[in-house]
């Protein structure tokens, strides 16, 4: 498995995160399901970062778009994908249909991540974005892989919540009707 990044779903937020992530020198593979966002998330994109460039907060927005791949289907995102980061509909109904397809399809070491703040469920499962990620750190994207890796390791010790050998975070699989959450832990 390499260090892809699969982004699902090409809206404002997802378009963030695949800047976040192209910026951080990860190859990025960027769906939708809908055929035609793709195309215009990414002159979108060339956009945003030539914004960047103007404001030199990034060198060379051409290199950085070379790292986001366009795909045409689900399975070709996720081919090979470390860290998946869910960008759906805020509908709980869509957002538990599409977890599992990303479980069924994704690798078995894959981390899946959400971006929600509608859903109740974005309190434990997601990370909070804004449409200006690309422009201001507030993420890590090399921490978020690390930590991702530490959270694969130390979930075959805590037990699986997934359908997958690859658990899920046990409050994600929880609020998207996948499994059991386990009690709390006082500090």
């Amino acid at each position: 498995m390499t260090d892809k990044i699969a982004i699902v779903g090409a809206g404002l937020i997802g378009r963030a995160w695949a800047i976040v992530f192209a910026r951080a020198g990860r190859q990025v593979a960027l769906y939708d399901p809908d055929p035609l966002v793709v195309p215009a998330a990414l002159e979108t994109i060339g956009v945003n970062l030539g914004d960047l460039a103007e404001s030199e907060l990034i060198a060379d927005p051409a290199e950085t778009i070379q790292r986001i791949e366009p795909v045409k289907n689900l399975e070709a995102a996720l081919r090979g994908a470390l860290y998946v980061q869910e960008n759906g509909p805020e509908n709980l109904a869509i957002k538990q249909a599409l977890f599992r397809e990303l479980d069924r399809l994704a690798n078995p070491g894959a981390v899946l991540g959400s971006s929600s703040s509608a859903l109740r469920a974005s309190l434990a499962l997601a990370t909070q974005t804004s449409f200006i990620t690309y422009a201001v750190p507030l993420t890590q994207p090399r921490a978020s892989l690390a930590v991702a890796r530490r959270a694969r390791r130390r979930s075959h010790v805590r037990g699986n919540w997934s359908t997958r050998r690859q658990p899920l975070c046990p409050l994600t699989a929880s609020a998207l009707g996948l499994g059991r959450a386990p009690g709390r832990r006082r500090r």
